[in-house]
């Protein structure tokens, strides 16, 4: 629409310490028309209410946190990432699925906005499984040290299956210690889950033996696979990545990123196309909130929808493992895709 899109934020503007005066800048000094991509749900949430107070669409929130659906509450906020509910669900259903007879879970997290969502989450399913709900340890966002106390006590409940939404580093230090505890407690065999956003070779490879055979997820193309290479969009965005940095990893958050970057693009074309007479801003978050699109990097028979009885793009995803002494992620079962049954998330008053 005549109009240039240009990067005007640097990534490391928006780490763990975000704050109202960054967003301040770039709203009334540089007047942009959008923010999008911000990482982490205490981040986005920080800005949430002032953007909806100022109408600026706050869009593709790189998190997974029920909020980012709140359409009549925070309408100008749309998220990117799998639901956490999504994502503990299909954990569940895949759990049930491969051990009819699971009756016991543990849940670890962290203890912030992000890993409450989660148990949150993954309370109300389990009941709704009639599984029960043996033991449930935290870990405080600023420890890094290994938790063995937590896994001492998860071990000792001895649960069928184990969530575990550690944030960062702390994906290592889970799956290291996770080791350490199963090495000590033979029969002590869960079936363990991590969250998606853990779902990083780096993160995995780190961990050593007791990362093997632990589960996680994602509903995009795994990049690091050399067996995808080939594949035109994972060619495109490699290209792309290397010309930046040859020596950093493709995989994570830098995919998440290049996935905002494309609904950002595809929001606006849809934008221009809706409001030929110019971009506004309201344009920009009705064009978002009514997008049917599929990114490059989508699983296969996934697509990114949104429309007014349903607040959120990504609701379909792939269960994986972490297959130790190959390290790649390996496929269980098949993409598991709920498009349209998730709505809109309505806070507790």
């Amino acid at each position: 629409n005549g109009q240039t899109l240009v990067p005007i934020v640097k990534d490391d503007q928006y780490t763990a310490d975000i704050t109202k005066t960054n967003v301040d800048s770039l709203v009334f000094d540089d007047e942009v028309a959008l923010l999008s991509g911000i990482i982490g749900s205490p981040n986005n949430a920080a800005i949430q209410a002032a953007m909806t107070a100022l109408c600026v669409p706050q869009l593709w929130a790189a998190t997974g946190a029920p909020s980012w659906g709140a359409v009549d509450v925070y309408p100008w906020t749309t998220g990117l990432l799998v639901p956490y509910a999504v994502e503990s669900r299909v954990f569940l259903e895949y759990a049930t699925g491969e051990n009819p007879d699971v009756a016991t879970a543990a849940l670890f997290y962290v203890n912030n906005e992000f890993g409450q969502a989660y148990a949150e989450a993954f309370k109300a399913q389990v009941e709704e499984f009639g599984i029960e709900l043996v033991a449930e340890e935290t870990i405080d966002v600023t420890d890094s040290g290994a938790p063995s106390g937590q896994l001492t006590n998860i071990a000792a409940a001895n649960p069928d299956i184990v969530l575990a939404v550690p944030l960062g580093a702390q994906c290592i230090a889970f799956m290291t210690e996770l080791g350490n505890v199963k090495a000590a407690n033979p029969d002590f065999a869960p079936a363990v889950y991590q969250t998606a956003t853990c779902a990083n070779q780096l993160f995995f490879g780190a961990a050593g033996a007791g990362g093997d055979g632990v589960l996680t997820s994602s509903n995009l193309v795994d990049v690091a696979n050399p067996e995808n290479a080939s594949l035109p969009a994972v060619s495109t965005y490699l290209e792309a990545f290397t010309s930046v940095n040859a020596d950093a990893n493709p995989a994570g958050i830098a995919v998440a990123g290049w996935l905002a970057g494309e609904m950002t693009v595809a929001t606006l074309k849809k934008a221009a196309e809706d409001c030929p007479e110019g971009i506004t801003r309201a344009c920009i978050i009705n064009a978002a909130r009514n997008i049917d699109v599929t990114p490059s990097l989508f699983r296969e028979g996934l697509s990114a929808v949104m429309n007014a009885g349903d607040g959120f793009i990504a609701e379909g995803t792939q269960i994986i493992s972490w297959d130790a002494a190959n390290q790649v992620f390996v496929d269980q079962g098949d993409v598991i895709d709920v498009e349209g049954t998730t709505g809109v998330y309505t806070p507790a008053s």
